[in-house]
């Protein structure tokens, strides 16, 4: 099996069409998002000398675990200002609020809401008594479905198109399984599937299976299983793809500089689909970190500080076209590490082909 390629950080989002341009990428709409909620709460934390800040949950939506990105972004963002410090146990205020599915011109949208509260628990409030807090709306082809937990196929499709059929998915998972891959859809070229990890032994695949009013795909990972994400690639172009599990990045433990977000998945050739497997939390270039099924105290989440969500236990990955540098409750720990070596590669990103959810815990 060919050795893992990690992308170095791809930069540059393409629109199709005689004029390509430029388009906000999913790692800028969040964390502006999360500046400016922050932004419009940093002033009653200043005026009331709160200056130590607990980060609690964010819920999200029925089906999707998103909190925890909003959760590390929020305690990155402040603790790099040097203006507040982060306690979880002593604290001045606390940060929490909830993600919301909304709808904006016809297009799906997150929007994020932030709220204050003191250590006895109550909502700060501030002008005519209302709640301390900050909204913000969330768009980007990568940053919707990744944040509400959609499978959806865009391949091809015009922002319009994809912005439909984005909302036609959110009602009904259109996730193709053939035999133990998950597609995105009947006509998707790009495939997960998740393998256990056995010292000694060869690998074999958990069985997905639909489930739920919604159809999501699931293959169910026992407690105390180690496993692999196989990413396969069926078209004709090189694949970049962003991989997280319960909404932490593959890479958030990586000590890289700068880290790496992608993972590249060769094309299709005359031997098959391209693939790649990511066997662990990236460490660096020679080393990862065993993806391991446990319960909650013991998972990536808790050793993050991050507060549990109900929904936890599914993973994403989102695929996008990958050109030549300069065109275009069950959680999961941190294992043992191992040696797992990579290369890093420079590519353009392209558009968004495809966003595949599979949750492991039911």
């Amino acid at each position: 099996m060919r050795k893992l390629m990690l992308v170095l950080s791809a930069v540059v989002y393409f629109l199709p069409g005689p004029s390509q341009q430029s388009v906000l990428g999913n790692e800028d709409s969040v964390l502006e998002a999360v500046k400016n909620v922050f932004s419009q709460v940093r002033p009653i934390l200043v005026s009331r000398k709160l200056d130590v800040i607990c980060i609690g949950a964010f819920t999200s939506p029925k089906g999707t675990s998103s909190g925890p990105e909003i959760q590390l972004k929020l305690k990155q963002m402040i603790e790099q200002s040097g203006e507040f410090k982060v306690n979880p146990l002593d604290y001045k205020a606390v940060i929490r609020g909830r993600l919301e599915m909304v709808t904006v011109n016809s297009s799906l949208r997150v929007r994020l809401i932030a709220q204050i509260f003191n250590e006895q628990d109550q909502p700060i409030v501030h002008v005519a008594g209302q709640a301390a807090e900050g909204k913000a709306d969330i768009a980007g082809q990568e940053a919707v479905p990744r944040l509400l937990g959609i499978t959806s196929h865009s391949a091809g499709a015009s922002a319009m198109i994809r912005s439909q059929q984005l909302r036609i998915d959110s009602e009904q998972d259109p996730s193709i399984i053939k035999g133990t891959e998950v597609f995105a859809a009947k006509e998707s070229l790009y495939s997960i599937e998740l393998l256990e990890r056995r010292a000694g032994a060869a690998l074999s695949a958990f069985t997905p299976q639909k489930f739920g009013e919604r159809g999501w795909a699931m293959a169910e990972i026992p407690k105390q299983k180690s496993f692999s994400i196989l990413l396969r690639n069926y078209s004709s172009m090189d694949a970049a793809v962003r991989v997280s599990i319960d909404s932490i990045s593959v890479s958030q433990f990586s000590t890289l500089n700068p880290p790496q977000e992608y993972f590249l998945v060769p094309a299709r050739t005359a031997a098959g689909p391209g693939q790649s497997p990511i066997n662990g939390w990236v460490i660096d270039d020679k080393t990862s970190a065993e993806f391991t099924t446990v319960d909650y105290p013991e998972s990536a989440a808790h050793r993050l500080k991050i507060e549990p969500n109900e929904f936890i236990g599914q993973i994403c990955a989102q695929f996008s076209q990958a050109f030549p540098a300069g065109e275009g409750s069950r959680a999961v720990a941190v294992g043992d590490k191992f040696d797992d070596h990579k290369d890093v590669v420079q590519r353009s990103i392209g558009n968004l082909q495809a966003t595949i959810h599979v949750r492991y815990e039911r």
